[in-house]
């Protein structure tokens, strides 16, 4: 099985949600026997690495879509960040990966349809982590009709869609009612925490970044977008009552695009390569999103690695079922279950193992080929 993978990260030290995904399930389609091509069209205010292979029957290659150089002005005219580039994909030239012969040509998020739509092969797969049209909602629906357009032409012309959440295959069901739709969501890597041990990671921690090793540590894991930025704004008066301050130091990790002038008790901590001290020395996880689409990784990380969650009920889409260790309540009652003295139950590994990427892997892997049989037994 030959797969072309197309996006519009950097897959390499990039650790954003989307990242992520890909990554992890490219890395375990690899190991199940797939040849895995990634081209990623990356920014021009990139220089390109050269060509890698980070695993067996795994290839990266990064080239650069000069169409992005039009974010900027975009961005300015009160349009989402590279939906005019999307647009514009169509005229793109193909790389040399990109003009062989696949199984399967996948389009991570419609931005990169207009290409992966001239790509020769058997099967066009839509990989959607949002619906595109939900998660920019916050724009006026005028500044939307790029991405609107776009997103609505994969939806139809695709031979598979793979969804990362039941709400948004239920969006792409009513624009395209015959599409077969699979069910992946995000997952998460068990770290190995056995060597660790907890006091001694919660003193690393309190002397590298000076928190008060006598209270108990939140954690927010948030990457640099509006959805992230508007759930922290919301959460940080909860933080600025003395009474929660009392009991709890907040340590948002992540590259958030907020300034240090903020509550001594929440201490920011920046990009993190390795998120296990942080899971093993923490008390609890925060998602206090509102608004976006797809579902949130950083909550089954968090949850898949041993430390409890408190979220708004829209953070726990994707997750509906209640997971040991979940706390879903929303934003306004978040105060309440800071400073209620309930213990706090931690995630059951067993529960949530199905969430592990080696098993959303190896059922994306067989979905990849259920399909392709089917499709040499109807041409």
């Amino acid at each position: 099985m030959d797969i072309l993978v197309l996006t519009h990260h950097r897959i390499i030290n990039n650790f954003n949600g989307a990242v992520v995904r890909i990554r992890s399930l490219a890395l375990e389609l690899s190991r199940q026997g797939a040849n895995v091509t990634i081209v990623s069209f990356i920014s021009p205010r990139l220089i390109p690495i050269p060509k890698q292979s980070p695993a067996h029957n795994l290839t990266l290659f990064e080239v650069t879509n000069f169409f992005q150089w039009l974010d900027g002005p975009t961005t300015k005219l009160g349009l989402p960040s590279y939906s005019l580039a999307a647009f514009l994909n169509k005229m793109v030239p193909l790389p040399f990966p990109a003009k062989l012969f696949f199984d399967l040509t996948i389009s991570e998020s419609p931005f990169l349809w207009q290409i992966a739509r001239r790509i020769k092969g058997r099967l066009k797969v839509l990989s959607a982590h949002n619906y595109e049209f939900d998660y920019h909602s916050h724009f006026p629906p005028l500044a939307l009709t790029l991405i609107k357009q776009n997103e609505i032409q994969a939806i139809r012309e695709a031979d598979l869609i793979i969804s990362v959440s039941r709400e948004n295959e239920l969006s792409f069901r009513s624009i395209n009612p015959d599409v077969p739709i699979h069910w992946i969501p995000n997952g998460f890597e068990k770290h190995n925490q056995k060597y660790f041990d907890r006091q001694q990671i919660r003193h690393y921690l309190s002397e590298r970044f000076s928190l008060d090793p006598k209270k108990k540590w939140a954690l927010l894991i948030a990457s640099n977008s509006f959805h992230n930025l508007r759930g922290f704004e919301s959460l940080y008066p909860v933080f600025l009552k003395s009474e929660v301050r009392n009991k709890w130091n907040l340590l948002v990790v992540g590259n958030l695009p907020i300034s240090s002038s903020f509550a001594r008790d929440i201490i920011f901590c920046g990009i993190q390569s390795d998120l296990s001290p942080f899971f093993i020395g923490s008390d609890l996880a925060l998602n206090p999103v509102i608004s976006g689409s797809g579902s949130n990784l950083k909550l089954i990380e968090c949850l898949g690695n041993g430390l409890p969650v408190l979220t708004t009920p829209f953070g726990a889409r994707g997750f509906k079922d209640k997971a040991r260790g979940l706390y879903e309540v929303p934003l306004e009652d978040f105060e309440t279950r800071l400073l209620s003295e309930k213990p706090l139950i931690k995630p059951e590994v067993e529960e949530i193992a199905s969430f592990e990427w080696s098993r959303l892997g190896n059922q994306l892997y067989e979905i990849y080929r259920q399909c392709l049989n089917d499709r040499e037994r109807t041409s």
